[in-house]
């Protein structure tokens, strides 16, 4: 166990991403953190990343929209759920800074961003109810109080998720030979994406390295699944970011644990080199801005408060949701002829001659991203 941990540290040396996780600050008051209303980046606009976006480095999945098979919801099923991925302006400058930092053929894959008020609610309810239901049988005081550890209750002026500066994400690491066509895409999509003349090609292009993505990468693992709630045997949760800190400092990490620890290290160095904190609880949730980093970071007030999506937000996220819709439709017809009876249409004759070329919006490995929640294994407590 000890020579695969020092391997690590030897091959990534002088990077400082085998620098152990920090002890996090205590979270009590976080709350009452204020928020800088008069600075310069109070009003900082959201902006999208992923798919089509000006920032092709970062991918995205919409796990509570329903955009995959990563997601354990059906479209549409979370009220209020985006399939964008919208952050603050300055949060995504930091993202894409990060991600220049990671090892050769990995990327950060983005899970949960900016969450609407209704889709906040529902995942509260969400978590409530799972913890009021077999095995766990809480009460709903209980639960309620319980549900706080994962999930904020929604408030415009305490949830973290819903100022754009909250990002749940991961990291893949691509094949060989899928990151060096991937790469050359990317390059070529940047000298393009800004002429519209040339639409077809960019379109073709966003279309085959998601392919890459789906088919040809791995997310590491982070010891958990996304959103995932479990403890091990001695009752200790494992979704807290240090929990193989502490079981390395107490000397009982076994060799199978060493894997998590170091893609916890990489995730956390990488993001925390930027700007970013990171929520105790959680390895996959970063902060930038609002009153978790604050109370983190040690800053006096947070920069961001509630944001809402601006028309150009909200004509973004329609565009998406259409062509995702229509990716969907299209999947059915993968074996289908273009003339399917109808009056000829050039552009989504070559929407369907596209699909078909780069295959179904599913994964066909499942990345580690499903929604759990565990029972403790001597009981129902958390």
């Amino acid at each position: 166990m000890l020579s695969l941990f020092k391997n690590f540290a030897e091959k990534i040396a002088g990077k400082g991403y085998d620098n152990p996780i920090p002890q996090s600050k205590p979270m009590a008051g976080w709350k009452e953190t204020p928020i800088d209303e008069k600075g310069a980046s109070f009003n900082e606009p959201l902006v999208p990343v992923g798919i089509f976006s000006d920032y092709p480095d970062l991918f995205s999945d919409g796990i509570y929209y329903g955009e995959r098979n990563t997601s354990p919801y059906k479209t549409g099923e979370l009220d209020g759920a985006l399939i964008t991925s919208f952050v603050r302006e300055g949060v995504a400058k930091r993202l894409a800074k990060a991600s220049k930092m990671l090892p050769p053929g990995h990327a950060f894959l983005l899970l949960d961003t900016l969450r609407t008020e209704k889709v906040q609610s529902s995942l509260f309810e969400h978590f409530k109810n799972a913890l009021m239901s077999h095995p766990f049988n809480l009460s709903e005081e209980v639960a309620i109080e319980k549900t706080q550890d994962y999930v904020s209750q929604p408030s415009r002026a305490n949830s973290p998720h819903m100022t754009g500066g909250s990002v749940d994400l991961t990291v893949v690491k691509f094949e060989p030979d899928a990151w060096k066509e991937l790469q050359g895409l990317t390059k070529k999509l940047r000298k393009i994406a800004s002429d519209k003349s040339r639409w077809h090609e960019v379109y073709k292009i966003e279309m085959r390295r998601h392919q890459l993505l789906r088919e040809k990468s791995q997310t590491l693992d982070m010891g958990v699944a996304f959103d995932e709630v479990a403890v091990d045997e001695t009752g200790a949760p494992k979704t807290a970011l240090r929990y193989y800190e502490e079981k390395l400092e107490n000397g009982r990490i076994s060799p199978e644990e060493v894997e998590p620890l170091k893609n916890r290290r990489l995730l956390y160095n990488v993001m925390n080199s930027v700007g970013f904190t990171f929520f105790p609880e959680e390895p996959w949730h970063a902060d930038y801005g609002n009153k978790f980093w604050a109370k983190q970071s040690g800053a006096k007030t947070a920069l961001y408060g509630y944001a809402e999506l601006s028309p150009k937000n909200k004509a973004y996220e329609d565009m998406r949701r259409n062509h995702h819709a229509g990716n969907i439709e299209l999947s059915t017809l993968m074996q289908a002829p273009l003339d399917r009876g109808k009056t000829s249409n050039p552009i989504m004759d070559f929407v369907h001659a596209t699909a078909q070329m780069c295959g179904k919006l599913r994964y066909v490995r499942l990345h580690t991203s499903a929604h759990v929640i565990s029972p403790a294994p001597n009981g129902p407590s958390l």
